[in-house]
């Protein structure tokens, strides 16, 4: 071995190995290990149960190569911030740099590298032009929400942070001023953001968006809270972006909670997400196939507008109003077949009346004759049918039953989905058969 790159490739293979001892024990230290192997020194140090520092050095040329094992993540370096250090180097929180562009200007650019930044309690401005850019691969690491603060106060400041890198940050806040954006996110970018809090009403309202990404494929979002102005902020801006996971996640506040634009953008999945007291929650304007599931909807003044209608909705809670449908007194005519058999299907929500999400809740129906009777509702005009119900009237005629549906495993409809209903009864002549629905509107 004569160069770094030779140093670096066996530093790569110890510190695999001791990742792999450490994580299947839980006890790194029973594998640290101080030798000297043909004219390299190698020395490991375990701080905790969870980081190792291994450093090699080269007797025989005099360089020295030091790695990093943090929970499972290989860093080739971890620099510290803290108001209260010297600024010297960063490598400890004695020598810390006191600001964050100090560290990150540090931190390697190698496209191979990636360094982790731990940041002290404090708030950290970066008194910048336009943002702190972030175009090489780090970790921030802050002490938690409201404890670690980051802003931009510079006069022509129009973000916090903008990312173009594989990227982590966690346990912070980030702060938004008047006229500036959170975090923005684009191509290059491959994002985990963790227990983060966007603080986007505190300062005097404007426009801006919380988190924006642009171009971003499979990134992770978990535990971020969202804090606006409901006439400006838009809390997440999804565009151009796919298969993004975001889970246990508050939106509160904002103009627009969350926006989804450009036809690509596809298939993002959202878990376990509080949109409260927005003026408009969720706002798909554009890409196919969002996922939403486990998600609560309260005291928005719109929770959805969407205009593509082909969403995936699952245990969906709210204050929905449910209306009665047709609203007259007269309902749907429904007649059957011959004996035993379906008639033809009948609309009984008309397509366009439905220009959001919505379910089925319940049944208001009555049988013409007495004897055994069935019913279908339908979502595709009777290819299929989604609900089926056998009463018994025992009344000649005029007999009316409620039905609730199923909670639980019922079906949530995007809008412009129409709602017939088939009938059949063991008699074969009831012609005058009458159906409304109970319908639960999520708009």
């Amino acid at each position: 071995m004569t160069d770094g790159s030779d140093f670096r490739d066996l530093l790569k293979e110890i510190i695999r190995y001791k990742a792999s001892l450490q994580v299947s024990t839980g006890n790194g230290e029973l594998y640290d290990i101080d030798a000297i192997t043909n004219g390299y020194e190698i020395t490991t140090e375990f701080d905790d149960s969870t980081e190792c520092v291994v450093t090699i050095k080269s007797n025989n040329i005099g360089t020295t190569y030091t790695d990093y094992f943090n929970k499972g993540m290989r860093y080739t370096d971890i620099l510290y911030v803290s108001p209260d250090g010297d600024g010297s180097d960063g490598s400890n929180w004695e020598k810390a740099y006191t600001t964050f562009p100090a560290a990150y200007t540090a931190a390697n650019d190698d496209v191979n590298d990636f360094t982790l930044i731990y940041v002290s309690p404090g708030t950290f401005d970066f008194v910048v032009t336009g943002g702190q850019a972030i175009a090489k691969n780090i970790e921030i690491s802050g002490a938690g929400k409201g404890v670690t603060i980051f802003k931009n106060t510079h006069a022509t400041n129009t973000h916090v942070f903008s990312v173009s890198k594989p990227f982590t940050i966690k346990d912070c806040t980030i702060y938004r001023m008047t006229t500036s954006h959170g975090l923005v996110l684009t191509s290059g970018c491959k994002p985990t953001i963790d227990n983060v809090e966007f603080d986007m009403v505190s300062e005097s309202a404007a426009a801006g968006t919380a988190l924006s990404l642009t171009s971003i494929n499979d990134g992770h979002f978990t535990n971020l809270e969202f804090h606006g102005d409901t006439t400006n902020t838009i809390g997440i801006d999804i565009n151009t972006s796919y298969s993004n996971h975001f889970k246990n996640i508050e939106v509160a506040d904002c103009a627009v909670g969350l926006k989804i634009q450009n036809a690509a953008s596809d298939d993002n999945f959202f878990h376990s997400v509080d949109f409260h007291d927005n003026t408009l929650a969720v706002d798909i304007d554009a890409g196919n196939i969002q996922h939403f599931e486990n998600v609560v909807f309260i005291g928005n003044t719109t929770n959805i507008d969407d205009e593509i209608g082909d969403s995936h909705w699952v245990n969906i809670f709210g204050q929905f109003i449910v209306s009665s449908l047709p609203q007259d007194l007269t309902g749907i005519t429904v007649a059957d077949g011959s004996s035993n058999a379906y008639g033809s299907y009948v609309e009984i929500i008309a397509a366009a009346t439905n220009d959001g999400p919505f379910r089925i809740v319940g049944a208001l129906i009555e049988a013409e004759d007495s004897g055994h009777h069935a019913i279908r509702l339908s979502a595709d005009n009777g290819s299929t049918y989604f609900y089926e119900i056998n009463i018994e009237a025992t009344a000649a005629a005029g007999q009316r039953v409620g039905i609730n549906l199923p909670a639980g495993t019922e079906y949530i409809f995007n809008k412009g989905v129409q709602i017939t209903a088939a009938w059949k009864s063991s008699n074969g002549n009831s012609e005058v058969n009458k159906i409304w629905l109970q319908r639960q509107y999520m708009r």
